[in-house]
């Protein structure tokens, strides 16, 4: 456990437990046993958190504890862009975990999405706009600092214009492809000649080796 918030009045009764159980269990794992004594019967926790672990040296003799707090503010959920983001559906065919859904990667404050198959050819993350936009730039973040082998490799980003009322679109064009990770599309309304877009998605070209996190998928729109 990295941190963790607790009432003043509390404090005595926890320091009991932990001098009590201090030479049988670390420490983290009594106060997962102090928590329902005091009513707390699931976890909390504060995204994005407050402090990030440092070191390797565990209490446990022997032991290396390298890990970090995925969810630190300083590193991993900042939105970069902040684009418009109009009211929109977020498609995909990867499979993903639930709390890092495809929604995530599309909303403008915390979150982001992380798939946990390896995208195949063809694969594909869509956004479908609740009615046509005039879109002038669109920028796409994959990976993160913690994990920066989880980002998007060979895929392409592709509009469709066509409007209609279906939950999907046709007639896609090419307007952009990753490097390293990241595309940033602007003008896009001199790149199609028109100013309705529907959809747009990203399509994966080949399979890749590793999973697949989207930081940030931003928006812009002409006014």
């Amino acid at each position: 456990m990295i941190a963790k918030l607790y009432h003043t009045h509390d404090l005595e009764a926890l320091a009991k437990m932990v001098a009590l159980f201090y030479q049988e269990q670390p420490a983290d794992i009594t106060f997962l046993h102090f928590n329902p004594q005091m009513l707390q019967f699931r976890r909390i926790i504060r995204k994005p958190t407050l402090f990030q672990h440092i070191g390797l040296t565990s209490s446990q003799w022997g032991h290396f504890q390298s890990i970090k707090d995925r969810f630190f503010a300083a590193n991993v959920e900042k939105k970069l862009s902040k684009g418009d983001n109009p009211p929109a559906k977020v498609l995909t065919n990867l499979k993903f975990y639930l709390k890092h859904s495809p929604q995530n990667a599309y909303n403008t404050s915390f979150g982001y999405f992380w798939s946990k198959s390896k995208p195949k050819k063809d694969d594909y993350f869509r956004i479908v706009f609740n009615k046509p936009q005039a879109i002038k730039r669109i920028v796409v973040n994959s990976g993160l600092d913690i994990f920066p082998e989880d980002k998007v490799y060979s895929a392409v980003l592709e509009i469709s214009s066509k409007n209609n009322n279906r939950k999907d679109c046709t007639d896609y064009n090419i307007i952009g492809k990753f490097v390293n990770g990241k595309v940033d599309v602007q003008n896009v309304p001199y790149l199609l000649n028109t100013t309705e877009i529907r959809c747009f998605q990203i399509r994966f070209q080949n399979s890749q080796n590793f999973w697949a996190i989207i930081q940030e998928i931003s928006v812009f729109v002409r006014r």
